[in-house]
Formats: structure tokens, sequence, C-alpha cells
């Protein structure tokens, strides 16, 4: 349009605002949709899973548009890798969220799978199926605990929090240590 880089610029900054604002009133339109699709899931597993899917669902708007509002300060600051790191580590978190998700539906299948008892070996044990099940979701719920607290960890490395050099330090290695040992006698107190 023959303009000098200046209004070249804040021309382009104008636009940038615009599409945040159309991103904005596309996030506002859909609210009541993405909301009833995240609470269709709240019914199922542990209650502060199901308390979260709830805020996540009343909330979930506020967090949209405040990220489309940091990345475009991040773009309007012209920080130095600024929008690429936001970008990937956006990218990197949704991957890990649905690993996370997808591996612990196929672990708990694979549990439930591999301690389900044919009618012959009940036939056999009596009450086997029945012991077998009391163990199950004590299987299960640690294996979800320990794919949330990867999930979590490796989330906020992502983000830049050097959560694994916490966890080599001695408050985080003893921390660690602590947590296993609950974990642990948690499950020799329910097995005996």
């Amino acid at each position: 349009l023959g303009m000098n880089a200046v209004a070249e610029a804040a021309m382009i900054r104008l636009l940038g605002l615009l599409f945040v604002g159309l991103l904005v009133m596309l996030i506002l339109q859909n609210r009541g949709a993405v909301q009833r699709v995240i609470r269709d899931g709240a019914s199922r597993g542990p209650a502060i899973l199901r308390q979260l899917r709830t805020s996540l669902a009343d909330t979930w708007h506020i967090a949209a548009i405040l990220y489309v509002l940091g990345a475009y300060g991040l773009w309007i600051a012209g920080i130095p890798g600024g929008f690429a790191f936001l970008a990937r580590a956006t990218l990197l978190t949704v991957v890990v969220v649905l690993v996370a998700y997808y591996g612990i539906a196929v672990g708990t299948r694979l549990t439930n799978r591999a301690l389900a008892i044919d009618d012959a070996l009940d036939q056999r044990f009596p009450g086997l199926q029945h012991r077998v099940n009391l163990y199950a979701p004590i299987l299960t719920g640690t294996g979800r605990a320990v794919a949330y607290l990867l999930a979590t960890l490796l989330i906020l490395q992502i983000w830049g929090v050097d959560t694994a050099g916490w966890l080599t330090s001695s408050a985080g290695q003893r921390l660690l240590g602590n947590l296993l040992v609950v974990v642990f006698s948690t499950i020799a107190a329910v097995t005996t």
C-alpha cells in the first residue's frame, strides 16, 4: 500500500488485534458446547479428577482467552523465540496429555484383562475372582497416580520448570523416597 515501515507495523499489529478479537468471540460462542463436552466426562474417575473437570468446564473459556491474549502479547512484544516457545510448549503439552490419557485407558484395560479369572480356575479356587477384584482398583489407581504424576512433571519441564533438576536434588530425592515409602506401605497394608 506504499506505507512507511512504522505505518505498516502498526497496521499488522491492528490486524493481529482484530484476529485476537475474532478468536475471543469464537471462544465465547462455543463456551457452552465445550463446557458440556468437558462435563460429560466428569461423572467418571476419582473424586478429585471429577472436581477438576467440573472446575475446568466452568473456567476453560477464561484460560483460553488469557492464552490467546498472552500469545498476542508475546507477538507484540517481539520477544525473540517467545511465540515459538509458546507454540512448542502448547503442542508438547497436548501430546503429553493425550499420551497419558490413552496410556491410562490402555493400562486399565490390560490390567483388568490380566486379572480376569476364567470360570474353570474360579471353580477350582472358589472366591479367587473376588479376592482379585479387591486388588484390581489398587493396581489401576496406583498406575493412574503414577501416570498423572509423570505427566505433570513432564508438562512442568516443558514449560520451563526444572523438575528434573529438582528431583535430582537432595530435597527432591527425600520427597520421592518418602512418597515411595507411603505408596508401598499402603499397598502392603491393604494386601495383608
